[in-house]
């Protein structure tokens, strides 16, 4: 991988949705509701 280099991914839930990246060897996770506020 070059500098540039991101990768993502994403797992849609039912509840939940993830999102993983890894840049420069740095690893982010971020996890969100998949289900909308009434």
């Amino acid at each position: 991988m070059t500098s540039d280099d991101v990768r993502i991914g994403v797992d849609i839930g039912g509840t939940f949705t993830d999102l993983v990246t890894v840049s420069d060897g740095t690893l982010d996770v971020t996890k969100t509701s998949s289900t909308p506020v009434a």
